[in-house]
């Protein structure tokens, strides 16, 4: 599915309008830039890409010295039972000076209805160093745009923001996909001037299966 490209670039210039010195409507749409340090980008000289235990590490940039904003990624349970709660947790692995991110969540609209996003503390408004916004308008699909003000950015292992869905009411069990769009990306306080921000190399999807209960109770 693809994100309602329209919709959420107004989202992002209301967050430019509101806070005018993050200027997120350009820094956090690759679109806008020439450069995306992506994580399996071997084409680029200037970035390279080690792999460890079938795992990627985040690319370094340029000379060596540069390494991303960290490591996006989602946490969801294999399991849930038709008609409860699903909730995912949206996180960046090993960030180091991360002032943003921008996540793009699809679900199938026929399996979960979304129920709400709850921003972690450090990216609550009104919070030291906060913003954060959210469009569900699309059914099947959440975006999130979350990041410090201007002067702040985290650092080692960081909570994002945790998304709630509900499974509905199946006549049987069923296998489904919950995935985490490789246009999700991190990006330093410096986005707007380097022109550099750090996408996903590709979806990263997480299996779910929803029970039913048999009309035996077993």
């Amino acid at each position: 599915m693809k994100p309602n490209r329209v919709r959420w670039n107004k989202l992002l210039k209301v967050a430019a309008v509101m806070l005018p010195v993050m200027l997120i409507g350009s820094a956090l749409q690759p679109s806008a830039f020439g450069t995306t340090a992506s994580l399996d980008d071997h084409s680029n000289p200037g970035i390279y890409q080690e792999y460890k235990s079938g795992k990627p590490e985040r690319p370094t940039v340029g000379n060596g010295s540069e390494r991303s904003a960290g490591v996006i990624e989602i946490e969801v349970p294999a399991e849930i039972k038709s008609g409860n709660m699903i909730e995912i947790k949206l996180n960046v692995d090993d960030a180091t000076d991360l002032f943003a991110v921008q996540a793009v969540l699809n679900y199938d609209p026929n399996v979960f209805e979304f129920k709400s996003v709850k921003p972690a503390k450090q990216f609550r408004e009104g919070s030291k160093g906060g913003f954060f916004a959210e469009d569900h308008s699309i059914p099947g699909q959440t975006q999130i745009l979350a990041s410090q003000l201007q002067g702040s950015s985290l650092n080692g292992d960081v909570e994002v923001a945790l998304i709630t869905l509900k499974a509905k009411k199946l006549d049987k069990s069923r296998a489904t996909q919950i995935t985490l769009d490789k246009q999700s990306l991190t990006a330093h306080p410096d986005a707007d001037e380097s022109g550099v921000t750090y996408p996903l190399a590709q979806n990263q999807v997480q299996q779910v299966t929803v029970t039913v209960k048999s009309k035996g109770g077993k």
